[in-house]
C-alpha cells in the first residue's frame, strides 16, 4: 500500500450496503494538527532545510532576498502532500484487518460493521498519533453510524481518550454529504442546489450574454456543482432530488432570459430552446424509474404550452437571443398566470419586449 492512499476506492466507502442486520459504525475524519508534522517529519526523515531557505517576494518590481521558513512550509507547496504521506506511511501497520481504513489529504476515516473493532483501531490511531508527536483534532474527529433504522444506543459511543466524540447524522466526506440510511441523498442535494444558485447570481450581466453563451457558461460553471457526486448517488436519488436539480436550470433559464422567478418553467426551456438538465444527464448516466417519471412529466407540461406561442415573434425571430440586449428583461414584476387553453398571445411577451426585437 503507498503512502497517503486507502484500502479500498471512495466510490466504495460511497455505496455501503447494508445487507447485513448489523449496523455500519464510522469514525471520521481523524485530523492531524499541521502545526507539527512538518517539523517533525523534517527532523525525523532527515530533509535538507535549504528546500525552504530560498522563498522570495516579486511585487513586479523587486525581488526581495531569500527568505528562509521555519515555520512548516509555503502554503499550497506541493510538498506538504509527500510530507504527510512520510509522516504517515506507517499508520496502516496499527489497523486490524477487520477495520476499514480510508485515508485522503490530512483526515482518515475508520469503518467497521463491529463497534468494538472501530474503537480498537481508533484507540490504536490514538496511541500512534503520540507516539509521532502528531495531534487528532477532537473538535473535528467525529463518529456516525449507518443503519437501517432506530435509533441510536448508549453502546453505540465512541471515546477519544475516555472522552465521548460528537455524534452526526449527516457528514461531508471528500464533498458528498453522506446520511446514515445511505439510501437518501437529500441533504447533498440540496446544498449542491443552494450553492448552485448562488453561483447563479455571481455572474455578472448575465442578460447582456448572448443566449448561446449563457449556455455554455451554465454547462462549465453551473452543472459541475449540482452534479458534483452524481455518478455516485444517481441511483439513489428520488422524485424530488431530480425536481430539485433540475429547478436550478430553470433558474438560470429565466435569469438568462430575464423573466421572473415566478414564470413557468417550461416557457423558459421553449424560449431557450434547451432540454432538461436531467435529459442531458440521462445520455451519460442510467436510466432510472425516477428520472423517467420526471421527464415524462416535464414533457408532459411543455406539451400543455397554448400553439399560438410558438408562432410569436420571441419563437420565430430570434434576434433577442444574441449579446448586449437590453431590452430582453421584463418589466413586470411577475408574469401573469395564463390559461394554458386560452388562444391569444400572453401579456407576458409584450413586457419582455423580447417580441419587438
Amino acid at each position: 500500500m503507498s503512502p497517503g492512499s486507502s484500502t479500498e476506492s471512495y466510490p466504495a466507502f460511497a455505496r455501503i450496503e447494508l445487507k447485513k442486520p448489523q449496523p455500519v459504525h464510522m469514525i471520521f475524519p481523524c485530523r492531524y494538527s499541521a502545526s507539527s508534522y512538518d517539523e517533525r517529519v523534517m527532523e525525523r526523515r532527515k530533509f535538507s532545510p535549504t528546500i525552504l531557505s530560498d522563498a522570495r517576494v516579486n511585487d513586479t518590481f523587486t525581488i526581495s532576498e531569500g527568505i528562509t521558513q521555519t515555520g512548516g512550509i509555503l502554503q499550497g507547496d506541493p510538498l506538504s502532500p509527500l510530507l504527510f504521506n512520510v509522516a504517515t506511511a506507517d499508520v496502516t501497520r496499527v489497523c486490524p484487518p477487520t477495520t476499514s481504513l480510508f485515508i485522503y489529504a490530512d483526515d482518515m476515516a475508520l469503518g467497521s460493521t463491529k463497534k468494538e473493532d472501530v474503537q480498537e483501531t481508533f484507540n490504536r490511531i490514538v496511541n500512534w498519533a503520540d507516539e509521532n508527536q502528531l495531534h487528532i483534532n477532537k473538535d473535528k474527529t467525529v463518529q456516525m453510524t449507518f443503519r437501517r433504522g432506530g435509533r441510536k444506543t448508549d453502546n453505540d459511543t465512541f471515546y477519544y481518550k475516555n472522552e465521548p466524540l460528537k455524534v452526526t447524522n449527516a457528514f461531508k466526506y471528500l464533498g458528498v454529504i453522506l446520511q446514515t440510511t445511505t439510501k437518501s441523498f437529500r441533504i447533498h442535494v440540496k446544498e449542491r442546489a443552494t450553492s448552485a444558485i448562488k453561483a447563479i447570481f455571481d455572474i455578472k450581466n448575465i442578460r447582456q450574454l448572448s443566449l448561446d453563451t449563457a449556455i455554455r457558461l451554465f454547462e462549465a460553471k453551473i452543472v459541475p456543482i449540482i452534479t458534483y457526486g452524481i455518478d455516485i448517488i444517481w441511483t439513489n436519488l428520488s422524485l424530488r432530488d431530480l425536481r430539485t436539480m433540475e429547478n436550478v436550470k430553470a433558474r438560470f433559464l429565466k435569469a438568462a432570459l430575464g423573466i421572473s422567478k415566478h414564470a413557468p418553467s417550461r416557457i423558459a426551456y421553449e424560449l431557450a430552446r434547451e432540454n432538461f438538465l436531467i435529459e442531458d444527464l440521462r445520455y451519460k448516466l442510467p436510466s432510472t424509474e425516477n428520472s423517467t417519471r420526471l421527464l415524462e412529466e416535464r414533457r408532459q407540461k411543455r406539451d400543455e404550452i397554448w400553439l399560438d406561442f410558438y408562432s410569436t415573434n420571441a419563437m420565430t425571430d430570434r434576434t433577442w437571443a444574441g449579446p448586449n440586449k437590453e431590452l430582453r428583461h421584463t418589466s413586470n414584476p411577475r408574469l401573469p398566470p395564463q390559461t394554458l387553453q386560452d388562444p391569444t398571445l400572453p401579456l407576458s411577451y409584450s413586457g419582455m419586449r423580447v417580441r419587438t426585437l
